[in-house]
């Protein structure tokens, strides 16, 4: 197997096939967290330096105040991504366990929320892209953390309904962006394209917490904090299977009573994390402190997939 620095430029769009290896999925994995990470950025240099340092081209940046929401797009050659901001505040955490659908016929069954910072960030994006594609590119990605990885499968439909080629969507940490009209809504094809990345132990992807009717759309992979990684996994807390084989409701009453203070009174939350209620304590621990604690944080995706990959080296 080529190592990743021996690849043109050490990114996925040079590499990815249709039935990509394990080792270029993550070779691939590894380029988008790194995008997903910059657009956090909370300056123009910081964002600039994430972009190089994924060994893409920085093409800009628009932040979007009405929704909270922000993104970057960047460049290799004929390939644009468009990197959505996740959650970077508490008010952008209360966002993601929202449970209300959006009612157009556009985004119908997806996440209120997110379709509203998917909708805030269309013009600007597809203004964009128009740019690009009559300088010479032919392909689009989207990738994101958290709330962002929800809004760039948004994204991906509307863009694709705009006649845009996307090609790729890569998430980390996602929560699931809507229900059963939305997974129609989003299609085979997408659904195909689409690779979902969860740490070991992140609650994050198995909100919000309504039973099963919650929905990701795509590849499910998980990797965790020793190297360790399950592509193509059914066993996820996001996947579409029947209640009995989907994870035990989780029991604790104390973990029920403070997710009924975002999410309301008495809904059953699924899970297959070994503690929610620590996973829960950690992660609104890192949401209001900006502590490290927590297996949702976009620091550990960048950790475990280096990981994960250099173990896909030496797999059988």
């Amino acid at each position: 197997m080529v190592e990743w620095t021996a690849f043109t430029r050490g990114r996925m769009a040079d590499i990815y096939a249709d039935d990509p290896s394990p080792t270029e999925l993550l070779t691939g994995a590894v380029s988008m967290a790194n995008l997903s990470n910059a657009a956090f950025g909370t300056s123009d240099a910081d964002r600039r330096a994430g972009v190089r340092a994924a060994r893409f081209d920085y093409v800009d940046y628009e932040e979007r105040p009405a929704s909270n929401t922000a993104a970057i797009i960047a460049r290799d050659r004929d390939v644009a991504v468009v990197a959505v901001r996740g959650s970077s505040s508490f008010q952008e955490f209360a966002l993601d366990a929202s449970v209300v659908v959006d009612p157009s016929a556009e985004l119908r069954g997806a996440h209120i929320g997110f379709a509203t910072a998917a909708r805030d960030l269309t013009g600007w994006v597809v203004d964009t892209l128009d740019t690009l594609r009559a300088d010479g590119v032919t392909t689009v990605w989207l990738t994101g953390h958290s709330l962002g990885g929800a809004v760039a499968q948004l994204l991906a439909r509307r863009l694709v309904d705009r006649g845009f080629p996307v090609e790729r969507v890569m998430t980390f940490g996602s929560p699931a962006p809507g229900k059963a009209e939305w997974r129609t809504r989003y299609g085979s094809s997408l659904r195909s394209k689409t690779h979902l990345f969860e740490n070991d132990g992140d609650i994050v992807p198995c909100t919000p917490p309504n039973e099963y009717q919650w929905i990701q759309n795509g590849h499910v992979h998980v990797v965790d904090d020793f190297g360790g990684f399950d592509l193509y996994t059914s066993t996820s807390c996001r996947g579409l299977v029947p209640l009995p084989d989907y994870a035990q409701p989780c029991g604790n009453e104390g973990l029920k009573r403070a997710l009924s203070f975002f999410f309301g009174p008495v809904v059953d939350f699924h899970c297959d994390v070994t503690d929610p209620a620590q996973a829960l304590i950690d992660l609104l621990v890192d949401v209001v402190n900006g502590a490290d604690f927590s297996a949702h944080r976009v620091a550990r995706y960048l950790r475990n997939l280096p990981l994960a990959r250099t173990a896909s080296l030496s797999s059988p």
